[in-house]
């Protein structure tokens, strides 16, 4: 940077040459004069010259900063509005999806009588016993929703509603402690019975024990569906898939964990099974078990 004083020199310096270089022209042998007051006054001419090419080039880089920094903020916040796009987009393809599926499985299902509804609430215990594990819909009895009827969904069984209003009604989850299905293991053909429990764990209970040689009654992977046998539920909805198998020589049965098909965490939408077509040899609903509160369940 030129100082002050320096900068009142290189100006004095400037004049003289400036007053050299005329007298170089009217007065004889001044031009040498001039020539070397030329050279001695070159590196700061060149000092001069390259202080102002640097303002004007801080001036341009300023400016270009400034404009890069407008131009990064458009861009910020056009991505913005693209990623909140793309989230919707995404969201509309994720409920196109769902809803074709449940579609699909109402055309394959044509023994139900289906009737679609929507996830508005959710309780699960958070410590065993705390609470009922439910969900709760937004349609009810003005829909012909009836306390009893089954609830599934294009993946397999969530539950089965247990309480009713106009406009709204509950649904207790499989899972729940007080919760008991009907249940078949497609690969072998044996029945047993589905229980939720207080840890939110499901259990296959009452499963015949193997004998001989032959294939195991249930085994890790198979799927278990609903049967059918007591009208409760229909059949052929999936439960969920064996995840572990128990045993014990003391016992005249086996058991198994059964992991549900359905999240219910994350499940949004439900479809109501109003009514279905029996299987043939299922057994008929008693008045007191149309009665009871726990039902199957």
């Amino acid at each position: 940077m030129i100082r002050g004083h320096d900068r009142q020199l290189l100006l004095m310096a400037l004049v003289v040459l400036g007053a050299t270089s005329i007298a170089a022209m009217q007065v004889p042998g001044a031009r040498s004069l001039a020539d070397t007051v030329g050279r001695a006054l070159t590196p700061v001419e060149r000092t001069l010259t390259g202080g102002a090419n640097k303002v004007v080039g801080a001036v341009t880089s300023a400016q270009e900063l400034e404009e890069l920094r407008v131009r990064a903020a458009e861009l910020e916040r056009e991505n913005a509005e693209l990623t909140s796009q793309n989230v919707k987009v995404a969201e509309l393809v994720r409920e196109n999806r769902q809803l074709r599926d449940e579609l699909n499985f109402a055309r394959e299902r044509v023994d139900l009588d289906l009737m679609g509804a929507s996830i508005i609430g959710v309780k699960v215990a958070e410590e065993p016993g705390n609470l009922r594990r439910t969900i709760k819909l937004d349609i009810g009895t003005s829909d012909g929703v009836k306390q009893w009827q089954p609830v599934a969904n294009h993946v397999g069984l969530i539950g089965q509603i247990t309480h009713a209003a106009p406009h709204w009604s509950d649904v207790l989850l499989m899972t729940d402690p007080a919760s008991r299905v009907q249940a078949r293991i497609e690969r072998s053909r044996e029945t047993g019975v589905v229980f939720g429990s207080t840890t939110g764990e499901m259990v296959m209970r009452f499963i015949r024990q193997n004998h001989g040689d032959e294939d195991p009654v249930v085994q890790v992977n198979d799927l278990v569906y609903t049967s059918g046998l007591s009208q409760r539920f229909p059949p052929m909805l999936l439960i969920g898939q064996v995840v572990e198998v128990r045993q014990s020589d003391e016992q005249t049965h086996q058991e198994a964990i059964v992991r549900p098909a359905v999240d219910f965490g994350a499940v949004e939408t439900a479809l109501v099974v109003r009514d279905w077509i029996p299987v043939a040899g299922s057994e008929p609903i008693g008045p007191a078990e149309a009665d009871s509160d726990q039902g199957d369940q």
